[in-house]
């Protein structure tokens, strides 16, 4: 599972930074929109180029597993069904996970904007409250 799991997390995180540069201007920045698409088009990325991973991974599982390995299954995959048999299942996939993911990277994205604004709203604080005490003591 890991095999699968990290390249596609490393993937999707990576995108999603790159996009949401990409699609945001000035005005839209911090918008939900623009982190939706961004975490639906990048979970898409993610997907395109992990998934032939998963559908080894779940072949090797529904064949019982032990004496097979990754190389073995993809020749196997390949051999029977051709390149596009790497891809089977992609589409139904997609359309259950990928709305998902956008909502998920959207409201992780929020979240940090969120958490953002308010870590600079109290360092603002903090310094103009040490800056009233020095005033003070100069008195």
């Amino acid at each position: 599972a890991m095999i699968g799991v990290a390249p596609y997390m490393a993937f999707e995180l990576a995108s999603f930074d790159f996009l949401k540069k990409v699609f945001a201007r000035e005005d839209l920045k911090s918008s939900p929109a623009i982190s939706f698409v961004s975490g639906f088009v990048a979970a898409m990325m993610a997907s395109s180029c992990t998934y032939p991973l998963d559908t080894v991974r779940r072949q090797i599982q529904l064949q019982g597993g032990s004496m097979l390995t990754m190389p073995k299954m993809v020749k196997s995959i390949v051999a029977d069904e051709g390149a596009l048999g790497l891809y089977r299942g992609f589409i139904p996939s997609c359309l259950k996970n990928l709305p998902n993911k956008g909502i998920r990277l959207a409201t992780y994205d929020t979240a940090k904007t969120i958490m953002s604004r308010a870590e600079e709203q109290q360092e603002r604080e903090e310094r103009a409250s040490a800056s009233g005490r020095k005033s003070g003591k100069k008195k």
